[in-house]
């Protein structure tokens, strides 16, 4: 019979994409490093003997500008926030709300599915 075949076929598709999904690797490699001044080899000693690691030394503000070094001040942002994510580790529905803290009812920002993330700006004593 031709159903069975063509649903296996298919079946095989929907596994192989999820298997792409899965097995999802950094697009960077060792090599894309190479090339960034930014990225410079530390070493330290715990008694072991010297090790070496690689880490990102922040550069001078002007070198994202292409200006001279030195020409550019780093300035200081006028909102304290920041990025806020939430994941929702569970296989129930989530629904996320701001609470204003007044008595009054929350503000919906979203509704997380299971194993999904979502996320907001936020600032400091910001509840949700």
């Amino acid at each position: 019979s031709q159903q069975p075949t063509t649903l296996l076929f298919l079946l095989l598709i929907a596994l192989s994409s999820f298997t792409q999904i899965v097995n999802a690797d950094c697009s960077a490699s060792d090599n894309d490093f190479t090339n960034d001044p930014a990225i410079q080899t530390m070493t330290f000693d715990m008694g072991y003997g010297p090790q070496e690691f690689r880490a990102y030394v922040e550069p001078d503000v002007s070198t994202f500008y292409n200006a001279p070094p030195g020409s550019k001040t780093r300035s200081k942002p006028k909102h304290p926030g920041w990025a806020a994510k939430f994941i929702n580790m569970s296989n129930k529905r989530v629904r996320l709300f701001w609470d204003p803290r007044n008595g009054g009812p929350g503000s919906p920002i979203t509704i997380l599915q299971p194993f999904e993330a979502g996320g907001t700006a936020s600032f400091p004593r910001h509840e949700f």
